[in-house]
This record gives structure tokens, C-alpha cells and sequence, in this order.
């Protein structure tokens, strides 16, 4: 089992070297996706010697001259929640999330014209979530997929925080589901950040807009190779945006400032 996604990333800053868990040589991109407020940090991992990786290689170095291009990326996706100082509890890294490229295209930098997305779609075992200090359930599951790091060998990956949505009916299935049962699911993923009773807190979760239980129980899965897309250099000159769009694109930095992240973050 996996977990998948398509969405919608700002590139940041230009394309690393990197190595998969496999040992495959790789692209590492950092990018945003800024669906939700805040903005999520997301790390796109390309194969090397791909079109993608060519293509995502000369986008991401425009960044360079101040140009942030946005793009549509699909495929595998792990969840990494944000890192806190045990001592002060202070977060020291935002959550982010790592996408495994399989298929990107170019965006218009005009969301009016091309909108954010983030959709997380994939199947898992699930976790009943309690309301603090009781044992009464919310309509929230904690879904793990078991699969392996994208980046690290020997690290395991990935969990999930899904939300039953009372207005499309998911919610019935959150608050009824057997503990350990998988769960196939499709959603969209959004970044909740902020501060109760002097405790900061900041992490992903996904609003469920379907979901449906199977009749297996937890055991362990497996994942999926991930497909090659077609070149799309014709998308990297300046001239892809539409004349008819007023929108300025954001400079890499600023951009990052705006979402309260860090290159650091990645």
C-alpha cells in the first residue's frame, strides 16, 4: 500500500543531487504548495536520467534570476511531520511532504486560471482517534501505509490523519471503522497550524472526500513503480503564461516569507 497524490508546487530554489532508498540516483527540487494557509513544504524526487528530471532541472533554475515556476506533479507520496525540540517543544522544522515524481506538467502562475491543489488519494490500516482524556471517538482516523522512506533506506513511512466531512458523508465511516481495518480514501490534504494553551502545534491532515473500508484486516503491503512521463520542454519558456493574466509572480523568497517557510524546513 501507498499513498498518491496530485498537486499543485511552487518551485523554489534549483535542483539538488540526491539518492533514492533504492540507491537510484536522483533529483531532490524543493517547491510549496499553498492549497491551505500556511503553505506546505514539498520536497519533489525525481529519477536522474529522466524528461522529468530534465524538465524540473531548467525550471528550477530559473529560480536563479527570480522567476518561480509553478507546476502539476503526480505520484507517490510520503508525509513527514514537522520536528520539535524535546527539551522546549519548540518547532524546529515544519512538516513537509516528499513526492516521488512519476508525471509533471506547467502551471500558469495565475490561480485564478490554474488553482492550488493538493489531493491525497491510497489505502492503509486504521487507527480510531478519542477525544483527549476520554474514550470518546472523533470523526478522525490515523491511517498508516507501512511503506519504506522514499529517501532513506531502512526508515519507515508513511501515516496520515484523515477527517470525516459531515457535508459529503465521510464522517460515519471515521467514527465506525474496526480498529486495524484498511481503508481506501481520497481527499485534500491541508497543513493546521497554530498555538492552544501555550502549546504549538503544526501538521498535515487530509479532509476526506470519499472513503470505504475492505474486508482485510492489518498485514503488511507493498508499493508500486512509479510511471515515466513525456518531455514537456515546450512548457519552460516565458512565454507559456497567458498574456491575459494579471498576476506577478512571486520571487522564490518571497514566496517562502509569505508561507511562513524555510528552505530549512526541507
Amino acid at each position: 500500500m501507498s499513498f498518491f497524490s496530485t498537486l499543485s508546487a511552487t518551485i523554489l530554489a534549483p535542483a539538488e543531487e540526491g539518492t533514492s532508498n533504492e540507491g537510484k540516483q536522483t533529483l531532490e527540487i524543493k517547491a510549496l504548495n499553498t492549497a491551505s494557509n500556511p503553505g506546505i513544504p514539498v520536497l519533489l524526487v525525481v529519477d536522474r536520467d529522466t524528461d522529468n528530471a530534465k524538465f524540473l532541472k531548467e525550471l528550477a533554475a530559473q529560480t536563479a534570476q527570480n522567476k518561480a515556476a509553478r507546476v502539476l506533479v503526480s505520484g507517490v507520496l510520503q508525509l513527514c511531520p514537522a520536528e520539535q525540540d524535546k527539551a522546549t517543544k519548540e518547532i524546529t522544522k515544519k512538516p513537509k511532504v516528499i513526492l516521488y515524481v512519476g508525471s509533471v506538467r506547467r502551471l500558469r502562475a495565475d490561480t485564478k486560471i490554474e488553482p492550488e491543489q493538493a489531493i491525497v488519494f491510497g489505502s492503509g490500516f486504521a487507527s480510531p482517534q478519542t477525544v483527549y482524556g476520554s474514550d470518546q471517538r472523533k470523526a478522525e482516523l490515523s491511517i498508516t501505509s507501512g511503506n519504506e522512506s522514499l529517501v532513506e533506506e531502512g526508515r519507515w513511512a508513511s501515516r496520515v490523519t484523515v477527517l470525516g466531512d459531515a457535508s459529503v458523508g465521510t464522517d460515519e465511516l471515521t467514527l465506525t471503522v474496526e480498529e486495524n481495518r484498511e481503508v481506501f480514501f481520497m481527499g485534500n490534504l491541508f497543513r493546521n497550524a497554530g498555538e492552544v494553551n501555550g502549546t504549538v502545534f503544526d501538521k498535515l491532515k487530509v479532509n476526506l472526500s470519499f472513503a470505504q473500508e475492505s474486508d482485510r484486516m492489518k498485514k503488511k503491503g507493498g508499493g508500486g513503480r512509479r510511471p515515466k512521463a513525456a518531455s514537456m520542454s515546450s512548457q519552460l519558456g516565458d512565454s507559456f503564461e497567458e498574456t491575459e493574466s494579471a498576476t506577478t509572480t512571486l520571487s522564490a523568497d518571497d514566496l517562502a516569507a509569505q508561507a511562513n517557510v524555510s528552505l530549512a524546513d526541507f
